[in-house]
């Protein structure tokens, strides 16, 4: 007898969460689904993307929009073996930010992140870039370079970026970055 009551009373406990939950849901006010605001939509239709022209290594990809287009700098990062293994699209910012380009880098799903990317131009320091989400084309992380780093590309020959396979932590990947042709590529983005 005391089970049958615990169970009556267990159920009876359910039935009236589930009937306060749908009132309380009844007086709330409609929202607008999260995705919404978190993803906006284009509101114009994009062409392409294509290329528009090339400098050396560097391509510069654009999408047509009706207002015009849009254009970044592009390069297929290539391991020893040539390889297709990260890629890198550049953007020029606007004036007055304390960045002077937006970078993209991706990476291979297998990428160890918490070990992140190390950039070099030549013989100069590394400087460290945290990974900032993956998703089916790869790990991805989004930086700014300063003017300085810009004018140490113009003058470079090669960039080396150093990533980390999570089948081998021990054995960094340093994937070259020929910075021949940047400097042209870099005024025609910015003149466009």
């Amino acid at each position: 007898m005391k089970y049958f009551m615990r169970v009556t009373i267990i159920l009876t406990s359910l039935l009236l969460a589930s009937t306060s939950m749908a009132q309380d849901a009844a007086k709330e006010p409609e929202q607008k689904p999260a995705g919404e605001e978190t993803f906006p939509v284009a509101k114009e239709p994009a062409k392409g993307p294509y290329v528009k022209s090339t400098f050396g290594a560097w391509e510069i990809r654009c999408i047509k929009l009706e207002s015009g287009e849009n254009c970044s700098l592009y390069q297929l990062i290539k391991d020893d073996s040539g390889n297709p293994t990260a890629e890198i699209s550049i953007v020029a910012l606007p004036e007055g930010q304390e960045a002077k380009a937006g970078v993209t880098f991706v990476s291979p799903l297998a990428t160890l992140l918490t070990r992140g990317i190390a950039y070099s131009i030549d013989s100069d320091r590394a400087r460290r870039y945290n990974f900032n989400w993956c998703d089916r084309g790869g790990c991805v992380a989004r930086f700014g370079f300063s003017a300085e780093e810009i004018d140490f590309m113009k003058n470079g020959k090669v960039g080396t970026f150093t990533i980390v396979a999570l089948a081998a932590p021990e054995n960094p990947l340093a994937l070259k970055l020929p910075l021949d042709g940047f400097t042209d590529a870099w005024t025609a983005l910015s003149e466009n």
